[in-house]
């Protein structure tokens, strides 16, 4: 957050991300934000020639390839810029006819799968798509999930953010019942306001 502030005014930023920018323009609406793509390599090498003044990128993907500078890297508030829906979530894919060569459980808790279930049933629902300004995260917060899914204006100038509680060992009943009360409070609706902004189906 406070190197975030830190950036002057009107500060080259670059992202691939249409979440990344509408949640960028909700807290920076000054910045200059421009898209940025190819691997993490030629992503920063732009930054090294001064191309931008920040980028945003993962931290795991950073760390993975043994780039991460904490003296130069640092993180954004995940209550601010929620994460991608999915984000830091394993899997491994193999033939239809194969059989897994390792136990399943080596990637995953019984906890972490039931987090993915929830972030993917209310993306699913509210019919979130990579190119929408919206995540889901949840989390496991004082022996329940909350479930914080966050919707924004393509330009961040308006936005909607909610958590609803989901039983830690809920049903699909209690995932419909807190999709009814993310819906009391307009989530669905918002929704729609920002797809037909961006032109998604």
């Amino acid at each position: 957050g406070g190197a975030l502030e830190a950036l002057p005014q009107g500060a080259r930023v670059g992202t691939g991300s249409p979440r990344r920018v509408a949640q960028l323009r909700r807290r920076r609406p000054d910045l200059d934000i421009q898209p940025i793509r190819g691997n993490i390599t030629t992503r920063l090498s732009r930054l090294n020639t001064g191309d931008f003044d920040a980028i945003v990128l993962a931290k795991a993907g950073l760390k993975r390839a043994g780039l991460y500078d904490p003296a130069r890297d640092f993180d954004l508030d995940p209550m601010d810029f929620t994460p991608a829906t999915g984000q830091g979530q394993l899997a491994i894919e193999c033939r239809a006819d194969d059989s897994l060569p390792i136990e399943d459980t080596v990637l995953s808790s019984v906890i972490d799968r039931r987090l993915a279930v929830v972030e993917r049933f209310f993306a699913r629902e509210l019919n979130f798509g990579c190119h929408t300004p919206a995540a889901v995260w949840a989390r496991v917060n004082d022996r329940q999930i909350s479930a914080m899914i966050d919707v924004l204006k393509p330009d961040g100038s308006e936005s909607l953010k909610i958590e609803v509680p989901v039983p830690l060992a809920g049903t699909e009943a209690d995932l419909q019942e807190a999709m009814r009360q993310a819906e009391e409070r307009g989530i669905r609706a918002f929704t729609a306001l920002v797809g037909a902004d961006t032109g998604a189906a």
